[in-house]
């Protein structure tokens, strides 16, 4: 990409001579020259083009100075380099012109060689400058792609970090599903739009639930979601976060039903819980990678969440989660009710389970 450079004179014949002894560079493509005679002319001339990133400019012009040509482009806040050009021994003005934000300046009459020397310096910052401001938007993009799956605290340190989901492991963690009932159905009546409208805002709600209990958002699943709680990092209260997200989930999904309103829906939800062992590192190939816990643990708790529907309750924990919330020092939820054993498709062995 060429460098655009705004050549600012009142000599007329400058752009005769920057166009003759630069005319290689240009024809190369690798610089584009616009000329202005005065700081008026160049004022409109840097409004109009987005692309001038250096301008030359001479101190000593009629209607505008390049002093006063230096502080109106201040108040644009472009991120211009400028290199003054001044009468030699110009002291003054050229500490003034340096003191207002000019990035170097030049002698008249002007040394060509000496300024080529100058844009390249200028052209080497500007490239330092290119690199800083894609660094910060990277950062910003990776850091805004973590806040979307985890809560605060962790993206702070996650993004602090270099590659820090990499490494494969296993440890205990919870695990939580929750999914709408009859959504299928529902949307076999409801216009498209209705029904997007309806399940962002439970996906949105339930997100921002398992951000709250300190969980991270595995993945969207249909019409519900994957939590962990635990993932990446262990914490004190995992087991105990995740019974009580269960809980605050279903009463959000409680309170959005007697929302009113042309687009009000009421939904019934299917909440599993289960705590055990879990695998956890970065999947997929070559061309995208993506964070991923798998396991028994995941299995069963997608199959407890299942169970909700068939028990007629919103949600089911198993004992495994529940002890340990208690271990936890969970407050007893009380409503729960004892299920005893239940086949898990699937799983080998009968699972404990307590529903609400």
């Amino acid at each position: 990409m060429p460098t655009e450079i705004l050549v600012v004179d009142d000599e007329r014949d400058m752009e005769a001579m920057f166009e003759l002894r630069f005319r290689q560079a240009v024809g190369a493509g690798e610089m584009v020259f616009e000329f202005a005679h005065d700081g008026y002319a160049a004022l409109e001339k840097i409004k109009e083009n987005s692309k001038i990133e250096i301008v030359l400019c001479d101190n000593n012009m009629p209607r505008m100075n390049g002093l006063s040509l230096l502080q109106e482009l201040q108040r644009l806040r472009r991120n211009l380099k400028v290199v003054m050009v001044s009468a030699y021994g110009d002291l003054d003005n050229i500490r003034a012109a340096m003191n207002l934000g000019a990035f170097d300046f030049v002698t008249k009459p002007i040394d060509f060689d000496d300024l080529r020397a100058t844009i390249s310096k200028t052209e080497e910052a500007i490239a330092e400058r290119r690199k800083l401001l894609d660094e910060r938007d990277a950062a910003v993009l990776a850091r805004s792609n973590l806040s979307r799956y985890f809560p605060p605290n962790i993206v702070d340190r996650l993004a602090e970090t270099d590659n820090p989901l990499a490494e494969a492991r296993e440890q205990s963690a919870a695990v939580l599903f929750v999914d709408i009932v009859g959504f299928t159905k529902f949307c076999a009546s409801a216009a498209p739009e209705r029904a997007f409208r309806a399940l962002r805002l439970f996906l949105d709600i339930m997100s921002q639930i398992v951000f709250q209990h300190d969980g991270t958002l595995d993945k969207f699943v249909g019409d519900g979601l994957m939590a962990t709680f635990g993932t990446p990092d262990t914490g004190p209260q995992d087991a105990a976060d995740a019974v009580r997200c269960a809980f605050a989930m279903r009463d959000a999904n409680a309170a959005m039903n007697l929302q009113g309103g042309e687009d009000a829906v009421s939904f019934d939800v299917a909440i599993g819980v289960h705590w055990g062992p879990v695998f956890m590192g970065n999947v997929g190939s070559s061309n995208r990678m993506e964070f991923a816990v798998v396991g028994d643990t995941v299995n069963v708790a997608s199959r407890l969440e299942s169970a909700a529907r068939d028990l007629g309750c919103s949600i089911v924990i198993s004992d495994a989660a529940l002890q340990t919330a208690l271990e936890q020092e969970l407050e007893s939820p009380g409503e729960l009710v004892d299920r005893g054993n239940i086949e898990i498709r699937g799983h080998d062995q009968a699972v404990h389970v307590w529903s609400a």
